[in-house]
């Protein structure tokens, strides 16, 4: 009786009656959305109470496309839009950063690079993906788009950090999951952390 209670051959499940305590007391968590394209970006103006956008932005896409569409949402519902979060991917050279890009580069998020002046390079990418040449496709961002892109090499963190303060509310860090194992992952968020605390 107010339990969960099940033994068998394979499982066994013993739920206790879950009681937490008071409500009083508890933080209130702020729930953020995410979202690129204008129309998820505008919901999360309506409901969120804060918007992570995408790595794969730009400062003129988060300017011109992703804070009007936040400002359109949460004047449906009658508030202030949200604050925004950019999480910047932190890598140890640009090549690696470039080759992270390339996993989001797809076409639902082509629209990024056509509003900040790089359809070409879009078309160029897209095409490589598709042809599987992603080491192509990664030196294409890597000339032409990584500099506008939520990247940092951890070298400039600090100069990176600045320009998107520009642009957004809040500022998170990650560092590549694409070609980096879980060891080289740990290293380099240590290392972060070590750039973090000479700011």
């Amino acid at each position: 009786k107010g339990h969960g209670r099940y033994e068998g051959e394979f499982y066994a499940i013993r739920q206790p009656v879950f009681s937490p305590g008071s409500d009083e007391g508890w933080p209130a968590i702020p729930i953020y959305v995410a979202g690129v394209n204008p129309v998820m970006t505008a919901v999360a103006g309506e409901i969120a109470d804060g918007f992570a956008a995408h790595t794969f932005c730009t400062p003129t896409y988060l300017d011109r496309i992703i804070r009007p569409a936040l400002a359109r949402g949460a004047a449906r519902a009658k508030r202030d839009a949200p604050p925004v979060l950019i999480p910047l991917v932190v890598g140890r050279d640009r090549a690696s950063l470039a080759l992270q890009m390339t996993t989001y580069t797809v076409p639902a998020y082509r629209r990024v690079l056509d509003e900040s002046g790089l359809r070409e390079e879009a078309d160029a990418i897209l095409a490589a993906i598709a042809d599987r040449r992603r080491t192509e496709a990664a030196r294409i961002i890597e000339e032409r788009c990584l500099d506008q892109l939520g990247v940092a090499v951890l070298d400039d963190l600090a100069e990176v950090v600045r320009r998107w303060s520009a642009h957004a509310d809040a500022i998170g860090l990650t560092v590549p999951w694409y070609g980096l194992d879980r060891t080289a992952q740990v290293a380099l968020f240590r290392d972060v952390l070590r750039a973090l605390e000479r700011m």
